[in-house]
């Protein structure tokens, strides 16, 4: 990739994602996975978080997530008022730019129509005009066939890529398929993969490389017939292009249930009824999630 940040990539490639997954490990291990609880909410439409508490916007009113103990905690105040709208940006997204912007300010990597590649140009997913062609290429260079792909007829979901904060992993989601795969960036070998429970929608990996974030269960409506087109919007100066804001107008498949993909183990480990609403990371082992309907805390060994 093109002026890239050497010694941010460096920093972040000890902690990159394992390579061993399901697939590849032993039904022991497998088993073992843990799977968050979640706690049940009213429409959750955000989450801010600080020293050990986070609050949540219902439609009930401010609820407090106490982490000590993860007990909710409901408050007299109203519903906090919905964040004024980042307006449409209109310019041509520079991809190398974009994405040296996400390493040095450590902001989520989103799944996007097409993805820096390693040593320039860029990784874009192709539609197949027949079941089982779609595919993913690097500009002037090798093909990946996706094994899962579009039927025709459908409306389709564009942003289906996403790269590993190191670069040297990528991970398409193709909807209304279930498969999360996962590729070597640089050979575009796939190097596990794994089947969600659902029609899959990538959202984003967070900025440490540990968790994907997707949802599952979307279905176009009716009077949907042409693809959706999900808009960029210009965030405050400083703020991450894919902050939890903007999850609200990203135009997507309506989901019923957000997943949680820890990378490190190759697997589910949360999911939660609605939308995804928030994400936030507290500490090198402990990250709160919310969706629409839920808040969970993830717990995990290493970084």
């Amino acid at each position: 990739m093109a002026r890239l940040y050497p010694h941010l990539t460096l920093l972040i490639l000890a902690c990159g994602p394992k390579k061993s997954t399901p697939e590849h490990a032993s039904a022991s291990a497998q088993e073992a996975t843990p799977v968050a609880p979640f706690h049940p909410l009213n429409h959750v439409s955000a989450m801010s978080c600080d020293a050990g508490v986070c609050t949540l916007s219902t439609v009930d009113g401010l609820v407090r997530f106490v982490l000590a103990d993860e007990t909710i905690e409901a408050t007299a105040e109203p519903p906090s008022a919905p964040p004024e709208i980042w307006p449409v940006e209109t310019e041509n997204l520079n991809l190398n730019e974009a994405w040296n912007a996400s390493i040095a300010n450590r902001w989520r990597s989103p799944f996007q129509a097409a993805v820096p590649a390693p040593g320039g140009g860029f990784l874009r997913a192709q539609r197949g005009a027949m079941p089982g062609t779609s595919r993913v290429v690097r500009l002037g260079g090798s093909v990946i066939t996706a094994r899962t792909s579009l039927d025709p007829g459908q409306p389709g979901y564009p942003n289906t890529l996403a790269l590993h904060p190191t670069g040297g992993e990528a991970y398409h989601i193709v909807w209304p398929n279930p498969d999360l795969i996962a590729f070597d960036a640089h050979s575009l070998k796939t190097t596990w993969r794994i089947q969600l429970d659902g029609p899959a929608v990538g959202l984003f990996v967070s900025p440490d490389g540990r968790y994907l974030v997707a949802e599952l269960d979307g279905e176009a409506p009716d009077f949907q017939l042409l693809d959706y087109e999900p808009a960029r919007r210009i965030p405050p100066a400083g703020v991450d292009p894919t902050a939890d804001p903007a999850l609200l107008w990203l135009n997507r498949p309506p989901a019923k249930r957000t997943v949680f993909i820890d990378l490190k183990l190759g697997d589910v480990v949360a999911t939660l009824p609605g939308p995804m609403v928030s994400f936030v990371r507290i500490d090198g082992s402990t990250t709160v999630v919310a969706s629409s309907g839920a808040v969970a805390m993830l717990q995990s060994s290493s970084p």
